[in-house]
């Protein structure tokens, strides 16, 4: 689990340390034009401008938050919708007989992986806008362990499924 706050921390702080194929993978999934988030990383060992005008310097932080929130809601409904399809066909081809599909459960699992990925992905961005502009690595190594702190709250078997699915989305967008 601390890989996950390792890995976001070096994606934003030495993006030069992973492979470009992952920095690549976590720019779509961030949603953040590319231009701005290689601005945010050269001055985060600047301090020279602050980290809401580099990430977001035509929108308010309001707007930042919303439409940020809902792009990062589609993100998160193109990794799981597809990866829940292909359980549920595997299940079905792999049990052989006739078997009912539970489409509450289904749809209330999906909405809570949908809702958990897309909180992960953009806290630490609220995070990062709600506190003081300064000391700008302290507040993004504050900021990455988000998504593990909130990977904590989840059921150990949700928290299973849910980095499986990161993991197997990763794979299939490289």
């Amino acid at each position: 689990m601390g890989a996950t706050m390792r890995v976001g921390y070096a994606y934003l702080v030495h993006a030069e340390w992973l492979p470009p194929s992952t920095v690549r993978t976590l720019d779509y999934q961030i949603n953040i034009p590319v231009a701005h988030m290689d601005r945010f990383r050269r001055n985060i060992h600047t301090n020279e401008l602050t980290r809401c005008a580099t990430m977001h310097p035509d929108r308010s932080c309001r707007q930042f938050a919303i439409t940020g929130t809902l792009n990062l809601l589609c993100r998160s409904t193109q990794v799981f919708v597809p990866l829940q399809c292909l359980s549920l066909a595997a299940s079905v081809f792999v049990a052989r007989k006739q078997t009912s599909v539970q489409w509450p459960a289904l749809a209330n699992n999906v909405g809570q992986s949908v809702v958990f990925l897309t909180g992960a992905n953009m806290a630490p961005l609220l995070l990062s806008c709600s506190l003081p502009q300064t000391r700008h690595k302290l507040t993004t190594l504050v900021a990455s362990m988000l998504p593990y702190l909130m990977l904590q709250v989840e059921p150990r078997k949700r928290r299973a499924s849910v980095l499986k699915a990161i993991a197997c989305w990763t794979l299939v967008s490289l």
